[in-house]
Order: C-alpha cells, then structure tokens, then sequence
C-alpha cells in the first residue's frame, strides 16, 4: 500500500498510521469493529498533507454518531488545552482532582521561605505528606516544560522547607514538590527530577500513570470536554470551583447558576453530556 505522507501538529510531515487512528478508537472505548471500520474510513480518506487536526476531527465525528460516550471522550486533549488562556482554570482544575483524591488543597498560597516569600499553585494535604505543586499549562500542542521550571520549582521547595511554614503550621507533614502540567517535559528534566527527587506529573508522564491516566481511569474530566461548553463560560464555572465534567451531576443547576444568567437549556444541555459521558455505557 502507498504510503501517504501527512502533517503533524508540530508542522511535521509523517506516515500516516491506520493503526494509529485505531488505536485512538480503541482508547476512547470504541468496539474492535468500530474501531477497524473508523480506521478503515479514514485510510481511504487520507490525503497528502492531510493535517492530524483534520484526521481527528472526522475520527471525532464519526464516533459522535457512532459511539457519543467516545466522542466526547475524543477531545481530552482538546478539553485540556481549552482551560485557558491563562494558567487559573487549570490549577482550579488540579485542585479539583486533588480534593478528589483526599487532598486537602489550598490554591494560590503565599508561603514565607527562610528567604523570601513565595507563592505557591497548589498545596495538597494528606496525612503524610504536604505536596508543594507548580502548575504550567500550556494552551498550544507540544510545549514543553524545562529544566529552567524544575531548577526554580526545586530552590523554592528548598527555601520553604527550610523556613517556619512547615514547623509551625504542619509539623506532622513532609513537604514534597511537584510539577503538574498538562503537557510533556523535556529530557533534562525528567533526568534532574529523579535525581533530587521532584515528583512530576504530566502528560503520559510517569508512563502508565501520567495525568491523561488519572483522568480516564478516575472520570475526572474537565468541564471543557463536553461539547455543549463554551469559552464565554470557563470565567462562571472556575469562579464558583466548578472544573470537573462531574460536578454538573452533584449540584442543582437552577439554584446554582440562576443568578449568573446562565439558560437553563444550556446547562440542561452540558448535564446530559456528562450524563452520557460518566453513566452511560
């Protein structure tokens, strides 16, 4: 078979891979069959320099009718790179999936060091530990977080360990760092971070447990995966800590959003694909 070449989101050119788009079939739930039938549709649709955008648009599509409950589950990514454009929404969307976890999380923390004061994304409280989370979002494919960000997060953690914080306010806790992002890290830094001991979570990253994991195993999908949800949006549901696809299901809409001016056939609308998404099978 001829091979096609395409475009990567980095503006790349590759081989395109039936195997591939059968594999995201697979991920998001879809049937062997329906998944070799996607595959299948999309190979004699591929064109050169067919962009991977477009490919997973019409993958999206097709599991939207074929398998709803996958095509929302399709646009993770997508939902993740949504929780912008600034930084706020996705460390409100941590903290969700923290507290989720059993965390006790404070968010936007000023912290007085040995040195200096520092402010601090996240902190999240557990019996043993007090993790000291930075969280680096990045709204476009293919960021990276550096070791310049692993270098800074790391004197910080050092500087408030040293400090009174800890001695005075949570002495029974051992504080640990973390980088939380929603994309990758370079090589430098996952290389420094075992060596000192900074725990990092991302995407795909620690392998087999990174946070795209988290989200599909625990059903902590952000409020911008469901298709209903719009950007005018975000601003209302961060305001009011709702950031998680499963807070619609625990709260009485009427009551909560009446006053925001929010209509009641959207939020009838954002219930019924997180219905789909988290109940249905």
């Amino acid at each position: 078979m001829k091979k096609i070449f395409i475009i990567n989101k980095r503006g790349e050119k590759e081989i395109f891979s039936k195997n591939k788009v059968y594999n995201s079939a697979r991920r998001v739930g879809a049937s062997k069959q329906l998944a070799e039938e996607i595959a299948t549709t999309i190979r004699k649709e591929v064109y050169p320099e067919m962009t991977t955008d477009e490919i997973f648009d019409r993958v999206e599509e097709i599991l939207e009718k074929e398998y709803p409950k996958g095509g929302i589950r399709f646009r993770l990514k997508e939902a993740m790179m949504s929780l912008g454009p600034s930084g706020f929404p996705f460390e409100k969307y941590i903290g969700g999936i923290f507290q989720e976890l059993g965390f006790e999380v404070d968010l936007n923390q000023y912290i007085k060091g040995s040195c200096v004061t520092h402010e601090v994304d996240v902190l999240a409280k557990e019996k043993k530990y007090c993790l000291i989370g930075e969280c680096k979002y990045h709204t476009v494919p293919g960021g990276r977080v550096d070791l310049r960000i692993g270098l800074h997060h790391y004197a910080r953690y050092l500087d408030i360990q040293v400090g009174n914080y800890f001695k005075k306010k949570l002495k029974n806790l051992k504080p640990r760092p973390i980088i939380i992002t929603n994309s990758k890290f370079t090589s430098k830094l996952l290389k420094y971070a075992e060596c000192v001991g900074l725990d990092l979570l991302g995407w795909k990253y620690p392998r087999g447990t990174g946070l795209e994991y988290i989200i599909e195993t625990e059903k902590f999908y952000p409020i911008t995966i469901l298709p209903s949800f719009k950007d005018g949006l975000l601003e209302v549901f961060a305001q009011q800590g709702l950031m998680l696809a499963q807070d619609l299901l625990n709260i009485d809409p009427e009551k909560h959003f009446k006053r925001l001016g929010i209509p009641k056939s959207k939020i009838s609308a954002l219930r019924k694909e997180a219905e789909i998404l988290l109940l249905e099978e």
